[in-house]
């Protein structure tokens, strides 16, 4: 698997365990503790994402905007 998917593999997982220490009483400290961490997750997964992510779409020209989703000659006047 690439570096990117398992980064946002984890990084769920991070939040449905801190999902799940907030819903028990018994575990709301770690939930707490857990939230203080979260920042460094998200950040961490973003840069791995810019770093490593790959765009795997048609490329358009220098001049040229556009939605990936339309055809071309359906965007209309630039």
């Amino acid at each position: 698997m690439k570096r990117s998917t398992i980064a946002a593999v984890l990084s769920t997982l991070y939040l449905l365990i801190y999902c799940f220490c907030l819903q028990w009483d018994a575990l709301r400290t770690i939930g707490v503790g857990l939230y203080f961490f979260s920042p460094a997750v998200v950040i961490g997964l973003a840069l791995i994402v810019v770093k490593d992510g790959k765009y795997n779409g048609p490329e358009l020209g220098e001049d040229e905007f556009g939605y990936q989703d339309r055809d071309k000659s359906t965007l209309g006047p630039v």
